[in-house]
C-alpha cells in the first residue's frame, strides 16, 4: 500500500487507546506505521494484551526509538538551538531529515519514499521534532487527546501547535481549541466508548467468585508527598475492604508509567490484609465487564471506562483537595467513613437510582456525540 499514516506514540499507550478506533476505520485505505518514542511506552502497550492485539491488527510495521539513536546529531541540534538560535532554521531540516526520514522512515520502517506518508498522527499534549519536520514537508498533521478526561484549558506550550486537524471528544474542548488552533477542529465524541468498539474488549474470564468485584486502577505519583498521600488513602480503603473480606474481591490494575514502582509500593501494604486480591493486566474496559465497582483517584479518566460498561465509579478523596472535573459522574467520598457508608449502601442496593442519573449524564456528554463521519470525510 503506497499511502501511509505515521502514528507517533509520545508518552503512554493511552494515546493509542484513544485514537485506535479511528485507525481501525482507516486501515483498509492506508498502511499505518507506528513509532514509539521509548521502550517504556511499547512495554506499557504490550502489557495490555487486548489493546496490543487491536493495535497489531492495524500496524504491522513499527519502530521503538532508543536513547542512543542518533545521539550526537540530537545533541548537536540542542547545542545549535541554544547558542546559535538565529541559524537554527537553516540547519534544523537537515538534522531532522537525517534522524527521522533517513534513519527511521526509510531505513527502519522500509518506506520507499517520503511522499508515501500522507498524514502524521500526534497527540496534542506536547511537541516532538516530527511536528517541525512534517510542517516543513507540507504534510497533513492530525492531533488528538491522550485521555478522555476533559481539560478546562489549553496549556501555554500547546497554544502554538500548527497542523490541519484537531480531534476532540467534547463540545467544550472544541470551543476551547478553536480559539488557538488554526486548522479544523472536529468533535468526534470519545470513539472508544462506542458500542461496536466496546464489544472488542470481551473479558477472558467470568466472575466466578459470587462476590462483589472491585477494580482499583492505580495512579502515578509526581513526588514523595503525593506517594505518601496515596499510601494513607489506600490504607484507609483497604481497612474497610478487609472488614468486608467475605463479600469482595479486589482486582488491581497497575499504572502505565510507574508499573513496577506501583507493584513494589503495594506489596507491603497488602500483606496486612486478608481480602482476596489479584494484579490484572487486562484492559480496564474488559475488567469493567466482570466487575461491580471502580475505585478511582481524583480527576481520572478511568471513571469513564467504568461508566461505559455501567459500572459504578467511586472517587477517592485527597488529603490535598483538588478540583475534580469528574465529580458529576462519580460517587465522591471524602474520608474513610464516607467510603464505608457508600460501600454499605451498595451492598444494600441503595445506589441504583443515583447511579442511573449519573450514567445518563455520562451518556449525554460522552456517548451520544460519538460520530466517525466528519473525521472520515477529512481523509
Amino acid at each position: 500500500m503506497n499511502k501511509k499514516i505515521l502514528l507517533i506514540v509520545r508518552r503512554t499507550s493511552g494515546e493509542i487507546d484513544w485514537i485506535l478506533p479511528l485507525l481501525h476505520k482507516l486501515k483498509n485505505k492506508y498502511e499505518i506505521l507506528t513509532v514509539f518514542e521509548s521502550y517504556n511506552i511499547f512495554y506499557d502497550l504490550k502489557r495490555n494484551a487486548q489493546l496490543y492485539k487491536l493495535w497489531g491488527d492495524v500496524s504491522e510495521k513499527f519502530y521503538i526509538r532508543k536513547f542512543y539513536d542518533n545521539f550526537f546529531l540530537r545533541f548537536f541540534l540542542v547545542f545549535v538551538n541554544k547558542f546559535f538560535n538565529s541559524y537554527i532554521k537553516n540547519f534544523e531540516y537537515f538534522v531532522y531529515k537525517k534522524i527521522f526520514i533517513d534513519k527511521i522512515l526509510l531505513s527502519k520502517l522500509n518506506t520507499n519514499n517520503i511522499d508515501e506518508i500522507k498524514f502524521l498522527f500526534h497527540d496534542s499534549g506536547g511537541f516532538t521534532g516530527w511536528i517541525n519536520l512534517f510542517k516543513k514537508l507540507d504534510k497533513k498533521i492530525i492531533y488528538y487527546p491522550h485521555s478522555t478526561i476533559k481539560y478546562s484549558e489549553v496549556r501555554d506550550h500547546a497554544k502554538n501547535l500548527y497542523g490541519d486537524l484537531m480531534i476532540v471528544g467534547t463540545d467544550d474542548e472544541k470551543k476551547m481549541w478553536s480559539k488557538f488552533f488554526k486548522g479544523q477542529v472536529i468533535n468526534s465524541g470519545h470513539l472508544k466508548y462506542s458500542s461496536a468498539w466496546l464489544r472488542k474488549f470481551n473479558p477472558k474470564e467470568k466472575n466466578n467468585f459470587n462476590k462483589t468485584i472491585i477494580v482499583l486502577p492505580m495512579k502515578d505519583w509526581i513526588n514523595d508527598s503525593e506517594k505518601k498521600k496515596i499510601r494513607f488513602i489506600l490504607s484507609d480503603v483497604f481497612e474497610i475492604l478487609n472488614e468486608n473480606s467475605d463479600k469482595i474481591v479486589l482486582y488491581i490494575k497497575l499504572s502505565r508509567k510507574n508499573y513496577y514502582s506501583n507493584y513494589f509500593f503495594l506489596l507491603p501494604i497488602l500483606k496486612k490484609y486478608k481480602f482476596t486480591h489479584f494484579f490484572k493486566k487486562e484492559s480496564l474496559l474488559s475488567l469493567a465487564k466482570i466487575s461491580n465497582l471502580f475505585l478511582v483517584f481524583n480527576d481520572s479518566s478511568v471513571a469513564f471506562d467504568a461508566l461505559a460498561n455501567k459500572v459504578i465509579p467511586i472517587e477517592l478523596w485527597n488529603k490535598i483537595p483538588q478540583i475534580s472535573s469528574t465529580k458529576k459522574y462519580t460517587f465522591q467520598v471524602h474520608n474513610k467513613l464516607d467510603f464505608n457508608e457508600i460501600l454499605l449502601n451498595y451492598f444494600n442496593n441503595k445506589l441504583e437510582n443515583s447511579f442511573k442519573k449519573k450514567y445518563n449524564v455520562f451518556l449525554k456528554d460522552y456517548v451520544k456525540k460519538i460520530s466517525y463521519k466528519k473525521i472520515i470525510d477529512f481523509f
